[in-house]
Formats: C-alpha cells, sequence, structure tokens
C-alpha cells in the first residue's frame, strides 16, 4: 500500500482518499477507518455491465427513471452515472446518449449513434444486432436509416349507445379488439365529449380464457394528460416489453363492457427508418422570369423578381450575364438579390436588343438558369388621322396622279408624279423638298415616278420607258434608277428584261425594311400575247444582281395574271398579288401569294379568294396588296367594296375590314396600306380613306379608327378628284400619304395635291 499524509488535527466525520479508497476520522477512537470505495470511472461502478465497452457503443439517458441505461437492451437495472469523473452529462435530457471514445477511453455526449454505411438494403437487414439510434447509409439509394421504433399511433375514442348500453368506439369501430406491438406508444385522443364521466384505462389479463382468468389495473406506461371529454384530452399508452400478451381496455367507471381485448405482439416495435435522403439538389427551375420583355418607351424601368429555392434550405446566391447581344446604352441593369431592375433608354438612337441570362446557385451544385431577350424599340403611335402637311407639286398635266405612288424612311418621304416623269423626295420632320428626281428616256409616256425609298438608296422606276422608242404606250419594258438616299446622286439603273419584253418593270416596288432587298413586279410582261408577269428581287449588297421568282401557277409562269399589281414587302414576307388569275371557277377572281424574303426566295403560301363573301367573275382579289410584320391587307378591285386581314405565318383570316365601317362605296379596297401605327383603306367613290386600330391585332382584334375626306378640303375653291387615289403607309412612322387623281386648286389645272397625316 502507498504511504499516505492523514491531515493533522482532524475533526470527527473528516474523510480523506488514498487510491480507491475513502476513510472517516473517528474522533471517538482516534482513528481513521476505511468505508468505501471511491469509483473514479464506469468500469470501477459494480452496477454498470460495462466491462469492455467497444467504440462508439452507447448509454441512453430515460426521463422515467432519470438513469443512463444500455440503449440496445432496455433493461430495467438501473446505472447511476451521477458523480463520474469520466462523464460530463450534466442535466441530460430524454433520448441524449453518452458514445464511448476509444482514442480517449471514457464516455462523451453524443448528438447521435454511429453512422455506418452499407450498400444495399440486404446489407442493412444483415447487420448483426442493431441497436436503438443506430444509423446507416444505405449508398445505392442514398439513404439515411435509423433503427428506431415505429412513430406512435393515434387512435380516436368516443363513445356510443348500443342498444341502450355505452361502449368504446376506437376510430368508429365499436367494441373494436385491438392489435398493439410491444415497445410501441399508442395515443388514445379522448378529447371527444362522449367520453365525459367515461376514463378509459389498462388491464393485464392473466390465464385469458380459462377458468383461472384473472384480471389486474395496469399503469406501467401510461400517462394520462387532461380529462376524458375536454379538448386536448389523451391517454397515452406505451406498451412495455413485458407486457402481457392478453391485455383489456375499459372504462374505469362503468367496467369492462364499454371496451374490449387487446392482444400484444411480440414484434418490438422497433426496425430501420428512412430518416433522409443523402443529397444535396440544385435550386429550383427559376420562375418569374419571361422569355421577352418589350421596354417601354418612357424610360420606366422593368423589375424582375426571379423566384428559386434550394431543397436543403441553403442561401441562393443570384448573378446575371449578357450572353447574346449588346447591353450598351440600351438599357442599365441594378441588382438586388434576386430583384432585377433593368432602366431603359429614352433615346431612340439606342434602340436594340440583348440577352440576359439569370442564375442561381446554392455554391454547391451548377446553376440553374433562365434567358431573356429585351427589345427596346421605338414604335411609332396610333393614327390620330392629324393633317400634318399637304404637299404641292407643279404639274403639265392636271391627271398628274401625284401621291398614287410613294413610300417612307425614317426620316425622309418620297412621293411620285408618275404623269409629270418626276418624284420628289421629303424631309419628315418639316416637309420640305430635299430634291427632285427626274427622268424621261421614252419622253412623256416613261411614266418615272413609282418609288421605294430605305436608309441607303432611292429607287424610282419609268416603268414605261424601253429601248424601242417605237413601242406601244403600253407595255414597254421597264426601267429602274437607283440613287443615293444622303447625296441623291445617281447610282446605277437597268432594264433586266429585252428590247422585245412589254413587262412594265417596276410598275410595284418596295424595298424590305432591312435595305437588302429591292422587289419589283413586271404585271405586262409579255404583254400583247399572254400577260404572264414577272417579280424580280435585287439584292442592294451584290451590286444589284436580279434573281427572278419562280412562278407558283400550275399553268405556267404567273400566266394571264397581272402578277405583282399589288405587292408588300417585309424583311420576313414578300405578298404578291394577282388580280387576273383565273381559278377555273370565276375568271379574274384573284389570288395572293407569299414568298419567303431570303434567298432563294421559295413560294410559302397562297391565299385565294374562294371562300369568301361575294367572290365572283372579275373579283380582283389582290388588286391591292401591302404588308407589315406578319400581316397582309389585300384589297379586290372595283365594285366589290372588300378588303381583308390575314397572318401570312399561318394563313389565318383576321378581319374582313369593310364589315367594320358603314357607308362605303363599291370602291373601298381599290388602295390599302399597313403599318405599325394602323391600317388604312381607300374608297375612291366616296373620296374617303378610312383608318383601322391595330393594336391587338396579335389576339385577331381589329376596331375602325374613324376617316377623312374629300369633303374636309373644298373650301377655297379647291376641287379634289378621286380623294385616296393612292395609299402609302409608313413602316416606320405613324405617317400616311393620301394622294389624288386630278385636283384643280382656283380653277387651275397645274398644280396637284398630297396629304400627309400621322
Amino acid at each position: 500500500m502507498a504511504k499516505a499524509n492523514f491531515p493533522s488535527s482532524p475533526s470527527n466525520g473528516d474523510t480523506f482518499t488514498v487510491g480507491s479508497i475513502q476513510y472517516t476520522y473517528d474522533s471517538t477512537k482516534v482513528v481513521w477507518n476505511a468505508v468505501s470505495t471511491v469509483a473514479n470511472t464506469i468500469n470501477d461502478i459494480g452496477n454498470v455491465n460495462a466491462p469492455s465497452p467497444t467504440n462508439n457503443q452507447i448509454l441512453k439517458f430515460s426521463n422515467s427513471t432519470s438513469k443512463f441505461e444500455l440503449a440496445d437492451l432496455q433493461s430495467s437495472v438501473a446505472f447511476n452515472v451521477n458523480g463520474l469523473t469520466d462523464v460530463s452529462a450534466a442535466s441530460p435530457s430524454d433520448g441524449q446518449i453518452l458514445k464511448y471514445n476509444s482514442s480517449a477511453s471514457q464516455y462523451e455526449l453524443a448528438d447521435g449513434a454511429s453512422i455506418t454505411a452499407v450498400t444495399a438494403m440486404s446489407d442493412l437487414a444483415a447487420l448483426p444486432n442493431p441497436k436503438a439510434g443506430d444509423t446507416v447509409l444505405v449508398t445505392s439509394l442514398n439513404k439515411m436509416f435509423i433503427y428506431s421504433y415505429a412513430a406512435p399511433v393515434t387512435f380516436v375514442v368516443t363513445v356510443v349507445n348500443v342498444s341502450g348500453s355505452n361502449v368504446f368506439a376506437i376510430d368508429g369501430v365499436n367494441n373494436a379488439a385491438l392489435t398493439l406491438n410491444r415497445g410501441m406508444t399508442y395515443i388514445f385522443d379522448v378529447s371527444d365529449s362522449s367520453n365525459a364521466t367515461h376514463p378509459l384505462g389498462f388491464k393485464t389479463v392473466t390465464n385469458f380464457g380459462t377458468a383461472s382468468e384473472a384480471e389486474s389495473v395496469t399503469t406501467a406506461g401510461v400517462v394520462v394528460s387532461g380529462t376524458a371529454g375536454s379538448s386536448g384530452a389523451t391517454v397515452t399508452y406505451t406498451v412495455p416489453n413485458d407486457a402481457s400478451t392478453n391485455l383489456k381496455y375499459y372504462c374505469q367507471t362503468h367496467g369492462n363492457a364499454m371496451g374490449a381485448n387487446i392482444v400484444t405482439s411480440s414484434s418490438s416495435g422497433r426496425g430501420w427508418f428512412v430518416i433522409a435522403t443523402v443529397t444535396n439538389a440544385s435550386p429550383t427551375s427559376i420562375s418569374g422570369v419571361d422569355a421577352t420583355y418589350t421596354f417601354a418607351q418612357d424610360g420606366t424601368p422593368t423589375v424582375i423578381t426571379a423566384v428559386s429555392s434550394d431543397p436543403e434550405g441553403l442561401p441562393i446566391t443570384w448573378n446575371y450575364a449578357v450572353t447574346s447581344g449588346s447591353l450598351g446604352s440600351i438599357a442599365t441593369i441594378s441588382q438586388s438579390d434576386n430583384v432585377f431592375t433593368i432602366t431603359p433608354s429614352t433615346l431612340e438612337a439606342n434602340a436594340g436588343t440583348f440577352s440576359l441570362t439569370f442564375s442561381a446557385t446554392d455554391n454547391i451544385n451548377g446553376a440553374v438558369t433562365a434567358v431573356s431577350a429585351f427589345t427596346l424599340s421605338f414604335s411609332p403611335p396610333l393614327f390620330t388621322r392629324t393633317l400634318e402637311a399637304f404637299v404641292t407639286s407643279s404639274n403639265t398635266s392636271y391627271y398628274s396622279n401625284f401621291g398614287l405612288f410613294g413610300d417612307f424612311s425614317e426620316s425622309k418621304y418620297i412621293l411620285g408624279a408618275v404623269e409629270d416623269n418626276k418624284a420628289i423626295l421629303y424631309n419628315a420632320t418639316n416637309n420640305t423638298v430635299l430634291n427632285t428626281f427626274t427622268e424621261s428616256p421614252n419622253g412623256s409616256i416613261s411614266r418615272f415616278g413609282e418609288c421605294a425609298i430605305s436608309q441607303n438608296y432611292v429607287a424610282v422606276s419609268a416603268y414605261n420607258s424601253g429601248p424601242n422608242t417605237n413601242a406601244p404606250s403600253y407595255g414597254q419594258t421597264g426601267t429602274i434608277y437607283i440613287y443615293s438616299a444622303s447625296d441623291y446622286s445617281a447610282i446605277t439603273n437597268f432594264q433586266t428584261f429585252g428590247s422585245s419584253a412589254r413587262a412594265y418593270l417596276g410598275m410595284n416596288m418596295g424595298f424590305t425594311q432591312n435595305g437588302n432587298y429591292l422587289v419589283a413586279t413586271a404585271p405586262r410582261a409579255n404583254f400583247g400575247s399572254t400577260p404572264t408577269g414577272k417579280v424580280v428581287v435585287y439584292d442592294a449588297n451584290n451590286s444589284w444582281s436580279a434573281t427572278q421568282i419562280s412562278s407558283p401557277f400550275s399553268s405556267g409562269p404567273f400566266a394571264d395574271s397581272n402578277a405583282g399589281f399589288g405587292i408588300g414587302v417585309t424583311n420576313t414576307y414578300f405578298a404578291i398579288g394577282s388580280p387576273n388569275y383565273d381559278s377555273g371557277s370565276y375568271s379574274n377572281d384573284g389570288r395572293v401569294d407569299i414568298f419567303n424574303a431570303t434567298s432563294p426566295f421559295a413560294h410559302f403560301r397562297t391565299f385565294l379568294p374562294a371562300s369568301l363573301s361575294g367572290v365572283g367573275t372579275n373579283f380582283q382579289f389582290g388588286y391591292s396588296v401591302d404588308a407589315w410584320d406578319d400581316y397582309v391587307i389585300i384589297g379586290s378591285g372595283t365594285s366589290f367594296n372588300k378588303a381583308w386581314i390575314y397572318r401570312m405565318s399561318t394563313g389565318a383570316l383576321i378581319v374582313e375590314l369593310s364589315t367594320l365601317v358603314t357607308g362605303e362605296s363599291n370602291q373601298f379596297g381599290k388602295y390599302v396600306g399597313i403599318g405599325p401605327s394602323g391600317a388604312v383603306v381607300a374608297d375612291t367613290g366616296n373620296d374617303e380613306a378610312f383608318f383601322f386600330n391595330l393594336t391587338d391585332i396579335a389576339n385577331g382584334n381589329v376596331t375602325a379608327n374613324g376617316s377623312r375626306a374629300k369633303s374636309e378640303y373644298t373650301a377655297g375653291g379647291l376641287n379634289l378628284n378621286d380623294f385616296s387615289e393612292g395609299i402609302k403607309v409608313s413602316k416606320v412612322s405613324n405617317r400616311v400619304s393620301i394622294g389624288t387623281y386630278y385636283p384643280q386648286i382656283s380653277g387651275s389645272n397645274t398644280a396637284s395635291r398630297a396629304y400627309i397625316y400621322s
């Protein structure tokens, strides 16, 4: 035994420890007595069955006994660990565990039991001696399992009267026989008011079904909360592991007759339960972000609140990037977490498009994304039918047809006076003359004046000119002249067809809005035999090389049709009217063909009038044609007062415009125009032009928007003949020109007039 130095001058009852032995001083006998052995570790305690703990073995605290117990045994033996020097377990909570750490040779408080990984469910089932609280990862499923008791089961208890006697009903079943698993917890909900005065209890039955059967009230595992028949009242029964095979539930006031038998199962109620899917998923798909946005012209910001969530609840980091186009000066972008504020420019010079990719990431997985395309454009406002100006051309012939031909660019517009062989270019802001183009290769009959304009070029045709000056006054080859739109200098001219071809080349012309192509028609090609008609596309970026569009007619190349008498040109489609086409059912009932606006300019669709109301001989569907965006407007010839709008991409008829107005003559539809500010239809019989609102055309809705008429301008000796003879609607501004056939001003035949409206 080791030498010990006991305290000097001890008092009665003083204690002193040497090694593992504690001594107490007895002053009556003046002696130190060995009275106990001090426990320093768990293995020093005789009432703990843990002589050789393995790594991660646990002790589990139970509120019901206020003791630590071996979790896998659920033993009734109490193991007191309070005061141990190698256990830190102050104020343990229910279910908290001690886990043995072999490296430190001591028990430590832990959050849970050991975690093991197995490959498949069969490996999980084969694990030997699982303990409550053990957790196992099944890698093939990416799922975590815990070995535990099943979740509590709840029964709803009511009292019902059967043949004059009250009985318990369990989940609606009277005197229901129950089977309960040992070790599991069952909650009997006795809150229904019918349970008042009927307290639920349990009995243990021994020698069940024999002459010596006996019953005894059992309270082990039973916890009563509240008063039967009151809100929230329950009776919770945790079936002891050593519970009898036979039990009863009964009314503690009125006896067994209200209840029924309970059979307890040998099942422990324990097993493997899924507690988690071990994965880290990407954030959910982004919502709240549209595929396309069109900015407000007044600079109002577009505010986008992107929405995504992380399945694991991790914080999300938001970003954006310009992924197509260029942000440039189109807009500015600010971001606050998932809220993006995009403020557009108010300057027309900054119009353009770009795309943003929004991204959300949890900083673990790859980002989820959403892409939006943004457009800043300055579309013209709707027509208000406001007279901006009238422009006058001096002429030598009172029927100069001034305004019958014309076109608009963003800053300029041009009007032709074909009987005077001139085309006049105007400033679109102040309506002043910028330049007058004039050519007369065949003298007065040249009919120079059909015109078209792009940002870079002016095209004017003399459609009745030709190399043979002795040719008839109708049916000459036709010549197209190209000028610079900036300094008005001549660039080139071409005839395309030979001297013997009487074509009327350039009788109708139009540039695509991007300026890449000039489309010109020759509706009277081969006039004098069969007026087959021709359509030619000139490439402005390739020395004006010509491509003749192939005819879609089964009877030959635009045979006997006046193909191109009406024409509409967009960046996507060309619309070509053939008013003298014979369907076979009628003569000259007409047709309109749609071609793709990219080489080789393939035929895309045909519109025929067969199903339209009033169709008949000389219907001349396609006599007038214009196009904008995805829409084509088509007018019929004289005497039928008809005009229609179709969608070119789908072939759908949007509206018959004559149904939206009243009082029109049979000349309604002789000239038509369409653009972003609306549609306009001439009624030369009434000297009137009708306006239409296309704001909701994408949804198939078109409305009338008033008219302007000759009667407004007869004061001061002005006599307008055939007001609305010629309609040209701008594709880039809210302008429309309305021509007159032969106006007289104060009796003079030497001036003519065209009207510009917005």
